[in-house]
């Protein structure tokens, strides 16, 4: 073997080798990926109860109050809480991040005079330092930092009232006391006993805002993981053969393309007898003459006697013409001229144009 034969085989080798590893590669990479695409898939769907379960600890969160409590002093004729931090979103002016607060007072025993119970929350850093003007500001209700509310009637012994303020985040001075009807704590408080307690949602604004973004998130999630999931189940699909699919194809081709158009004509006479036969045409005159037409007459009476009867139906042939047309073929052996189609029950039919 010649050093060029030697060479001309190693590079046949070289590439088979070479067109078998990308086809091995290809194969490994498609598999790869529909695995990659699974994972992705499973990430996905873990997200998606990652940050549905996110926004339900954060709405929760949000729906959890801060308590705080507060004693009436009986020779002051008033609860005082303060200064007393209540955090939130730092917008300033009345909107949906203001913090709120209930103060709730149970009376077990109320002062004999009064009218109503009254509290104030009145943002300061020193609760000495307020004046009558803050409070009556915070009465007429002109400021976000101020708020004022009153049972609007007497609360007797073993009765409870809840006192309801929205401020923004700040330092606040709390004042809960009984006025009477002049509108100064009532003479006799010695017998006032009541429980103060109070709630703040400060992380309202904060749960309820990181909350929102993270069932945001917990959809596009979902929307994500759906798309994904269609994907991977179409890879998962068992694929067609492509001899199916070439079959497929030819036979769709078929039905819409429908039968040709059909033949012009027939053909005029039956298969001839053979080689050994002699010209079909014999003199024209001679003592032969009259003895064949007698014998044509006698087979032209039997035929018309065989035509009467059922028998001459059944030796009718239908020969296929091709795309979906046929030819009838006498019993002599000729070709009827007319073009013939099939019905669905069996029949042949003349066919229209």
């Amino acid at each position: 073997m010649s050093a060029d034969e030697n060479t001309d085989s190693s590079e046949e080798e070289s590439v088979t080798s070479q067109d078998l590893t990308v086809e091995d590669r290809d194969e490994q990479i498609e598999e790869m990926t529909l695995e990659a695409r699974i994972e992705d898939l499973k990430k996905k769907r873990n997200n998606v109860f990652l940050f549905l379960g996110i926004a339900v600890l954060l709405f929760s969160f949000s729906l959890f109050p801060m308590p705080f409590s507060a004693e009436y002093d009986t020779n002051w004729g008033s609860a005082d809480v303060g200064p007393m931090l209540i955090w939130g979103v730092p917008l300033p002016g009345s909107d949906v991040t203001d913090v709120p607060v209930h103060v709730t007072v149970d009376v077990e025993n109320s002062p004999p005079s009064h009218t109503e119970l009254v509290g104030w929350l009145i943002q300061s850093n020193d609760c000495m330092a307020i004046d009558g003007e803050n409070y009556i500001e915070a009465e007429s209700g002109g400021s976000s930092t101020k708020a004022y509310d009153s049972s609007l009637g007497p609360v007797n012994g073993g009765e409870s009232h809840t006192l309801k303020f929205r401020v923004d985040p700040g330092q606040y001075c709390l004042k809960v006391q009984f006025l009477d009807a002049d509108g100064n704590p009532p003479v006799d408080k010695s017998l006032t006993s009541v429980d103060i307690k109070g709630k703040m949602w400060s992380n309202q604004a904060f749960g309820g805002l990181f909350g929102l973004i993270s069932l945001t998130l917990s959809i596009f999630a979902f929307i994500g993981a759906q798309k994904q999931g269609e994907y991977v189940k179409k890879l998962q699909m068992p694929k067609e053969s492509v001899e199916s699919e070439v079959l497929e194809s030819v036979s769709q081709s078929k039905l819409l393309a429908g039968p040709g158009a059909p033949p012009k004509s027939g053909p005029t006479s039956g298969p001839s007898s053979g080689p050994g036969v002699g010209p079909s045409t014999g003199p024209s005159s001679g003592p032969s003459a009259a003895p064949k037409s007698q014998a044509q007459e006698g087979e032209v009476n039997d035929s018309e006697t065989a035509g009467s009867s059922p028998s001459t139906a059944s030796e009718e042939v239908y020969e296929d013409a091709g795309n979906g047309f046929f030819f009838r073929k006498l019993p002599d052996g000729n070709y009827d001229q007319t073009v013939y189609v099939k019905s669905e029950d069996g029949s042949y039919k003349p066919h229209e144009e």
